[in-house]
């Protein structure tokens, strides 16, 4: 696929659901587009979670949203992934 410019959630969620992207390449999408990282190697609902997402915190400015899109988004949970928490280090060590 060619680099496509998505202007609106909608067109993204158009987008993933059109597609046969593998999970992978869906959590990249998004991570590019909404600065939102996916926790889960296999998320089997990641769209209808999306969704949600969007409902509660897309009316947000970026820097007001949650860093992570998850079931179980407890960041003391999140911790113990060494990835997340360097992650999570580095995030706050900047602010």
């Amino acid at each position: 696929m060619k680099n496509k410019q998505i202007n609106s959630f909608d067109e993204l969620i158009n987008l993933l659901e059109n597609n046969s992207f593998t999970d992978n390449q869906k959590v990249k999408i998004i991570q590019k587009c909404l600065q939102v990282y996916i926790i889960a190697d296999e998320h089997p609902n990641l769209i209808n979670d999306l969704k949600s997402f969007w409902v509660k915190y897309g009316n947000l400015p970026l820097t007001s949203r949650p860093l992570f899109l998850s079931g179980n988004s407890d960041l003391k949970s999140m911790n113990k992934i060494p990835e997340l928490k360097k992650i999570i280090d580095e995030i706050e060590q900047k602010y």
